[in-house]
């Protein structure tokens, strides 16, 4: 731009009075921004000029459109000068509805990031940036992220930000996490299935706004009331807790909300750490029943020898019977050493109801020390069968029997 002017001004001057003053009120206007490059370029006087200056202004133009790597000229020459788009977005930015308002500065942001000039740039770009996107995660435009997230990723290959990607990834995890995020997340999962592409985006985007996106997703399934979106959230969350850890879930696991306590046990269930067993044994005494069937369910998903000391301590507390049988259930299907012996030891110490389902539960096994203990209890004394006492657990001790047997 500097040269153009410089060898304009001078023909100019050669000019009659009334033609030098168009050229210069013209060139006022492109300057200022009041008309467009290509206005200026329709209306100049080239026919009174030399044509080399139209050359040089043609060569200028081009230069800027095919420029890779910008340096502080061409960064001046660009700005000096605006096009018909540009003009258009301004005369209508007041009328813009603000997310379109946003998604031009994006634009524009993201084009000075491709090609930053100096050492300063970048950084104050890469702040304008992150702002930007928290501003449209705060709105959720998730659709949106997602390709910003894509330019993010882009950027190392392309070479013009390489170096800033890890500056950029910082100010994310910093600045962009919102509960508008979260709900906008929660809103877009529910219209995607977990095993989709879709999918998987979203958790590497996830991934990509760090640990604290965590509790206000685990925040954001607590109010939300549609199940598939509860669902989508889950699965998120299951894989972010992979990459993050499950703290935000244990911290769940004391709501006040009883549907947020099962999602969570449900969560970690799909996880199956075993340092969460002793966090999900303590709510088997919670004071509400789902919450109670919930963890004895997660507790069996995940298994181990703790998981079988737990249930059992949970069946020999004089729990209500039907909790007590879905333990058993769950417990009796852990191959885990030494279960049958623990069976054996809390019969005597449970009620009858229960004592049935351990029989019953015992002939999953088929070790002799199981049969020996069962043989009576299925053949029962002769005043238990003339008086018709305790016939089911008889029959439930035959019925394992033969499991045990094979028969």
């Amino acid at each position: 731009m500097p040269d153009f002017l410089c060898l304009l001004l001078q023909q100019n001057e050669r000019l009659p009075g009334r033609q030098a003053r168009f050229i210069t009120d013209l060139l006022v206007s492109a300057l200022h921004r009041e008309i467009s490059a290509q206005k200026f370029e329709a209306d100049m006087l080239w026919s009174r000029l030399d044509p080399r200056i139209r050359e040089r202004w043609v060569r200028f133009q081009d230069d800027l459109h095919k420029r890779a790597k910008w340096d502080r000229p061409a960064l001046v020459s660009e700005l000096a000068t605006l096009t018909e788009d540009d003009l258009e977005r301004i005369r209508s930015q007041r009328s813009l509805r603000p997310r379109e308002a946003l998604l031009y500065a994006l634009d524009k942001a993201r084009s000075v990031l491709k090609h930053p000039v100096g050492e300063k740039q970048p950084r104050f770009s890469l702040l304008a940036y992150s702002g930007m996107l928290f501003d449209l995660g705060a709105s959720g435009s998730i659709g949106v992220l997602l390709e910003e997230h894509a330019f993010f990723k882009s950027l190392g290959s392309e070479g013009g930000m390489g170096d800033h990607q890890a500056a950029l990834a910082k100010l994310v995890e910093e600045k962009v996490p919102s509960h508008g995020l979260a709900a906008g997340l929660a809103s877009w999962l529910d219209a995607v299935g977990p095993e989709t592409e879709q999918f998987r985006q979203a958790v590497e985007f996830a991934v990509w706004l760090g640990a604290k996106i965590v509790p206000l997703l685990v925040d954001q399934l607590r109010q939300s009331p549609n199940k598939a979106a509860r669902r989508g959230l889950c699965s998120l969350l299951a894989a972010l807790s992979r990459k993050f850890g499950e703290r935000p879930l244990l911290s769940a696991l004391a709501d006040s909300d009883h549907e947020q306590v099962i999602q969570a046990l449900r969560i970690l269930s799909d996880l199956g750490l075993p340092d969460t067993v002793q966090h999900i044994s303590a709510l088997l005494y919670h004071p509400e029943p789902r919450v109670r069937e919930a963890a004895v369910q997660a507790l069996g998903r995940i298994g181990g020898p703790v998981v079988v000391n737990a249930l059992i301590r949970f069946v020999k507390a004089r729990v209500p019977s039907a909790e007590a049988l879905r333990a058993l259930a769950a417990v009796s299907s852990l191959r885990e050493e030494g279960v049958a012996g623990k069976l054996l030891e809390a019969y005597p110490r449970v009620g009858y109801e229960v004592q049935v389902g351990i029989v019953s539960a015992l002939g999953r096994f088929q070790d002799d020390g199981t049969r020996a203990f069962l043989e009576p209890i299925a053949k029962g004394t002769l005043m238990e069968r003339l008086k018709g006492r305790n016939k089911e657990l008889r029959l439930a001790a035959r019925a394992a029997l033969k499991r045990s047997l094979g028969r």
